[in-house]
């Protein structure tokens, strides 16, 4: 992200299960505004996933949530108090080195409080941020 036009990290929570990551959580300040964004990357099935992720909903709030939710189509654990913006998942490629062959359906997902600031434009940036 461009520090220089008015976005700030604040801070950054990385979210395991059973030793893996698969959250992270940044609170960020945009025009002195706060803004909470959780980033969740589901990869496999589990049975307890979709509670871990209701819990960390709940319990962060996040204004926006982001991420691949592939291996649960039927995400309603985060739809329950969000807005889908984008209609459907977006499919898109890794563009980490070594990564290749690597896709993810990107999903964002808005609160009420941000979508009552939602201009209407979104989209996925895989590369150049």
């Amino acid at each position: 992200y461009d520090s220089e036009t008015g976005l700030g990290l604040k801070d950054v929570q990385v979210v395991h299960d059973d030793g893996a990551a698969f959250a992270v959580l940044a609170c960020f300040e945009v025009d002195g505004a706060s803004v909470t964004v959780v980033n969740v990357h589901l990869s496999s099935a589990s049975s307890k996933v979709p509670h871990q992720c209701k819990r960390l909903l709940s319990q962060s709030e996040p204004d926006i949530a982001i991420g691949d939710f592939s291996s649960y189509p039927d995400a309603d654990f985060v739809e329950e108090g969000y807005t889908r913006v984008l209609l459907a998942p977006t499919i898109t490629n890794s563009m980490a080195p070594g990564s290749s062959g690597v896709t993810f359906m990107d999903n964002i997902y808005l609160n009420k409080r941000s979508l009552s600031r939602y201009t209407g434009m979104s989209g996925i940036v895989r590369q150049g941020l």
